[in-house]
């Protein structure tokens, strides 16, 4: 996720446990979009896109609520500017991906422009080969109300004021939203978001939990998730005001589990680090050609079973095969062909240093 390629991963002293935790949480969001089992779809979306949200905020420098116009400049270039332009050139691309059927609605001149303005002026109405990027919204608007809360609350943070405000903020947009179909700016969600980014800023402020890589601690959080899975299952695209309180905790929950299982993984095998890495360092990258991978995995399950054209259309798997365990399949290319465009891109990158050097 685009701020998640800059802020986070490409922060001057890179933290190898946070790349790890967001590697793990976009391979387990991969998974959850395979369609591999109903219930583990429902548990991963208790934690992984709050987890984003957390690192954001735990990656944080203070030094910019010094500088705010460096901080917005970041967060422009960052998730904006990469959300405008993968969000146009897929609906360009729009029309072309229908005569593959790709897609089942051919766009008309008044379809482009009314999503173009949607992106340009929302941040929303993306391509449905871009799904995840609801998130790019609620990571920048969540970043900027952090931010405005910061820097207003500077004389009294010591009370926490500012993360009681933004809980109350979150609950009172929740409530509205639910209960009275009255959503603010259409800011609820972001809200949240930004109480999640608080929740990380202050966690590394505190010193993090001394127990929180203790593999009891984390087969309780483990556990625990899976409880919330079952009696208050929640996620960031959908949530109830009322159930608000339990999903915070249970996806704080599987935020520390997965930053301590991240935390246990830099000190075990070198292998394993350096790839998770490299996948948390290329999050964007995946969260962006994911969706579209998986039609090149539908496409061969489609001549597998002498299916019909069509059915590369479903969305985003052809579910039935995936549930009978496709969706190995589906996670296969939702990594490799993403990782793939990370791997060529850095080439061309190093390739025009090296020119450049020359």
């Amino acid at each position: 996720m685009p701020e998640v390629s800059t802020d986070i991963i490409k922060s001057h002293k890179r933290n190898d446990a946070v790349s790890i935790a967001k590697g793990i949480a976009i391979i387990l969001m991969v998974i959850g979009h395979a369609r591999c089992n109903l219930w583990l779809e429902h548990y991963v979306s208790m934690f992984h896109m709050p987890l984003f949200l957390f690192m954001s905020g735990y990656c944080f420098k203070e030094a910019y609520l010094e500088t705010p116009f460096t901080f917005v400049k970041r967060k422009i270039k960052g998730i904006w500017v990469p959300f405008i332009k993968w969000g146009f050139v897929f609906l360009c691309l729009h029309n072309v991906l229908y005569s593959l059927n790709i897609y089942e609605i051919e766009y008309e001149m008044f379809d482009y422009i009314n999503k173009a303005k949607s992106m340009l002026l929302r941040m929303s109405g993306t391509e449905q080969l871009l799904g995840g990027y609801w998130f790019l919204r609620s990571l920048f608007v969540g970043s900027i109300i952090f931010y405005a809360t910061q820097k207003l609350t500077q004389p009294i943070k010591k009370y926490y004021f500012d993360g009681v405000g933004l809980f109350i903020v979150a609950i009172i947009t929740s409530f509205l939203k639910d209960e009275y179909g009255i959503d603010p700016f259409g800011i609820a969600r972001e809200c949240l978001a930004a109480f999640f980014i608080w929740s990380g800023y202050t966690y590394k402020k505190m010193g993090n939990i001394p127990f929180e890589t203790n593999l009891w601690f984390i087969l309780l959080m483990l556990v625990f998730v899976g409880i919330g899975t079952c009696f208050w299952p929640a996620a960031m695209p959908q949530y109830k005001w009322h159930l608000l309180i339990p999903f915070i905790l249970t996806a704080y929950a599987g935020t520390i589990m997965t930053f301590g299982i991240s935390k246990r993984i830099v000190s075990i095998g070198k292998k394993l680090k350096k790839v998770l890495v490299f996948i948390g360092n290329n999050t964007l990258d995946i969260l962006t050609w994911h969706f579209l991978s998986f039609k090149f995995g539908s496409l061969l399950i489609i001549l597998i079973y002498g299916m019909e054209i069509e059915h590369l259309s479903d969305f985003p798997v052809i579910e039935e095969k995936a549930y009978a365990g496709w969706w190995c399949l589906y996670l296969l290319v939702g990594l490799v062909i993403p990782l793939s465009i990370s791997l060529f891109k850095k080439w061309v990158g190093n390739y025009r240093k090296s020119t450049f050097l020359i």
